[in-house]
């Protein structure tokens, strides 16, 4: 089922390309950029990038192996994931029965914000590990201690994520000291030390400034960081992962579910902002088949499994061809990188192939009122020669209100031609359903290049050929 689903995720990911594009520019200045190379909108200054790690991995593997490389990472850490939380559940005792029942929940929940490839994998990555390694600790064993400020600081330098290991270890010791009546110096020891190593970066102290802003800062233009019930099949799977959990944690008992904090910590941040339901995702798989494997429900499910051996092995079988098959009709093995508008698996995110190669063939050089999700791979792929209004980097580069006037910007919204005067823009690239794309004709700038996806324009006095290619087929490729 997991394979299934991670086969649908074979479209390059809108953040690669800023991410790749900053290594690119650090190799040819010598150094690891502290101020904006890319926009000509109002930028802020330094500009942290969190995910300069990943961007060093995603780009090193790209140059040596391209996308098949890519790819290839991907599944790898997804594999690393799932084995983690097996190994996790497993060695609480959890009977395969028991896994197998509660893994469809985990893998719901799991499945958001897996593309090919973001840095948040990585701390659904480390997430795992930090869980197995406090599953020691709590039988007593120190030595995961020193492995684990390595990898933290590994982790801090991937993505910002690594919070979250702050946060897992500070739920950690609550627990403790609620269970065992002490301090337990230790752990207060240990997250003393990890808030110090946030330090080794390369920015400095200006990461945890930047970290203080970035973490409070509303998004509500963000669909992944928007209330989980916005996304009612999400919500009522995690509606079904709580009353397992609370099942479990009522039949046992809290002192009885060891990690019940880390799942109900995971479980808050999941409500408050839909990305967070892979977190809970980890928590869950890790956690709660233990719970649940001390109670009279796995009994009934491994009984189940006994007397029906043969039906769960036919259905499991079928299940299992299935998916498989579903898998193989997506290509997994292939990174696509959508030019057109398809119904069913690029429907919203389309990246502009064709005007980008039209700027190319025109050796254009200049300023490009880009969209939100398309302003990083017009940057990969042009800059020097462009610079563009607004990329993925959101809170990493841009000053607050800018988003939002951008894509005020695009909807045509009240102000729209103020914004369109108020910046030295040259081209404006616009898809072709936006409502802006129908009201730029009410302006002097001249359409230069259409196709199914794209429209770009140019301000006047601006020189460049007019190109249609609607209709014809453009294919995108990586990188």
């Amino acid at each position: 089922m997991l394979v299934a689903q991670l086969a649908c995720m074979n479209v390059v990911d809108p953040d690669l390309y800023h991410e790749m594009g900053l290594i690119r520019a650090a190799r040819q200045i010598g150094s690891l950029p502290h101020r904006d190379l890319f926009a000509y909108t109002p930028t802020i200054n330094p500009s942290v990038h969190h995910e300069w790690g990943t961007g060093l991995v995603t780009y090193a593997v790209t140059v040596a192996l391209g996308g098949a490389g890519l790819t290839a990472l991907k599944w790898l850490v997804m594999a690393g994931l799932v084995a983690l939380c097996v190994h996790a559940a497993r060695q609480r005792g959890t009977s395969w029965p028991v896994l197998c029942a509660l893994a469809p929940i985990a893998i719901q929940l799991g499945i958001v914000g897996i593309s090919t490839f973001r840095a948040q994998i990585f701390t659904l990555l480390f997430t795992a590990l930090l869980l197995t390694w406090l599953d020691r600790d709590r039988l007593g064993s120190r030595r995961w201690v020193p492995a684990w400020l390595i990898v933290y600081v590994l982790w801090l330098n991937l993505h910002a994520g690594f919070v979250v290991g702050i946060g897992l270890v500070g739920a950690y010791w609550l627990e403790q000291v609620l269970l065992k009546k002490g301090v337990q110096w230790r752990l207060p020891a240990i997250l003393a030390v990890m808030l110090g190593l946030v330090l080794l970066n390369p920015y400095g102290t200006d990461y945890p400034r930047y970290l203080w802003r970035g973490l409070f800062m509303p998004r509500p233009m963000i669909v992944e960081w928007t209330p989980l019930w916005r996304d009612m099949n999400l919500f009522v799977t995690f509606l079904i992962a709580l009353l397992v959990a609370g099942y479990a944690i009522w039949k046992n008992g809290w002192r009885n579910s060891p990690g019940f904090l880390i799942v109900m910590a995971c479980a808050l941040a999941a409500v408050r902002y839909s990305r967070h339901a892979n977190l809970l995702a980890v928590a869950f798989a890790c956690y709660v088949p233990g719970w649940i494997q001390q109670t009279a429900l796995a009994g009934k499910l491994e009984g189940f499994w006994q007397w029906r051996h043969k039906t769960v092995v036919a259905l499991s079988v079928a299940v299992g061809a299935f998916c498989l098959v579903l898998a193989i009709a997506k290509t997994p093995w292939q990174l696509y990188v959508p030019a057109s508008p398809h119904p069913q698996r690029f429907k919203n995110l389309v990246y502009p192939v064709g005007a980008v190669e039209y700027l190319r063939q025109q050796r254009f050089s200049g300023n490009v009122m880009t969209p939100f999700n398309s302003g990083s791979f017009v940057s990969w792929n042009l800059f020097p020669a462009v610079k563009v209004a607004l990329d993925g980097r959101y809170e990493v580069a841009y000053q607050p209100g800018l988003l939002e006037e951008i894509s005020d910007f695009y909807d045509a919204k009240d102000n729209w031609r103020g914004t369109l005067n108020k910046y030295p823009t040259d081209l404006v690239l616009a898809r072709v359903d936006c409502p802006l794309a129908l009201r730029m004709g009410e302006t002097n700038w001249k359409c230069v290049y259409r196709d199914d996806a794209f429209v770009l324009f140019a301000r006047p006095g601006i020189e460049l050929m007019s190109v249609n290619r609607v209709g014809q087929t453009l294919v995108g490729t990586f990188p």
